[in-house]
């Protein structure tokens, strides 16, 4: 049996797209700067960066990052003959102005950053960044990989016989409730919020969702892990 498509969350879909054009726009930023003082950044160290001024680190972080990129790009720990250790050598690095990096970070530092990683976004999921040429993109197909995140199917034939049934369920209410001026859904009561944003009805396997009838997800997730009904109790 094909899969049964149970919920689409496009709040979220639309948040950790945007949230992904934003990270582009700051991550390039940051590459720039970084690329001004002499050192080539990977995704993945900017990435670094931003952690460290999302949490408002106390200490200069820039400095010694920048620092290491300098010493690991040296030929060696030479000078006249003489060979230091790493460590002596970094001490002795003139580490260039870093002023332009800290003004590309201040996006992304503390408070901030609620305008670049919108709502309950992750973070910048950087798997689906790509630098090349010094531009970082997003990877081919990124908006559909996030689609598809957030939009949850029936996951085995049972299940997915199971969510039919109870759509046509939610289809007949929803038709009641069309020309009886939604009379069930205001005299169902609907229990706690899930994760995914809409409450569970006192009807088992039916949530509610903007005003209409639906399958709960969490419902048919329950019933693939244990494969029976047995799991459903009032306090589910």
């Amino acid at each position: 049996m094909n899969p049964v498509l149970l919920y689409t969350d496009t709040q979220r879909i639309n948040d950790e797209q945007a949230t992904l054009a934003n990270v582009i726009t700051a991550y390039q930023a940051i590459y720039d700067a970084i690329k001004a003082v002499g050192v080539t950044p990977t995704i993945a160290e900017i990435n670094s960066l931003v952690s460290s001024a999302r949490r408002q680190a106390p200490t200069d972080f820039v400095t010694p990052y920048i620092a290491n990129k300098l010493a690991d790009a040296a030929t060696s720990f030479s000078v006249n003959g003489v060979t230091f250790t790493r460590a002596a050598f970094m001490s002795m690095i003139a580490v260039p102005d870093i002023s332009g990096i800290m003004t590309a970070l201040q996006p992304v530092t503390g408070n901030n950053a609620q305008r670049i990683f919108i709502r309950d976004a992750k973070g910048p999921r950087i798997d689906l960044l790509s630098l090349a040429n010094d531009v970082i993109s997003a990877v081919a197909g990124a908006n559909d990989t996030i689609t598809a995140l957030f939009t949850y199917y029936t996951a085995s034939d049972a299940s997915a016989t199971m969510a039919t049934q109870l759509q046509a369920i939610c289809d007949a209410i929803n038709t009641f409730d069309g020309t009886n001026n939604g009379f069930v859904l205001q005299k169902m009561p609907t229990a706690r919020r899930n994760q995914n944003g809409y409450y569970e009805s006192a009807f088992p396997g039916l949530a509610v969702l903007d005003g209409s009838f639906v399958v709960s997800l969490e419902f048919i997730r329950k019933y693939e892990q244990t494969g029976s009904l047995g799991f459903y109790s009032a306090a589910f």
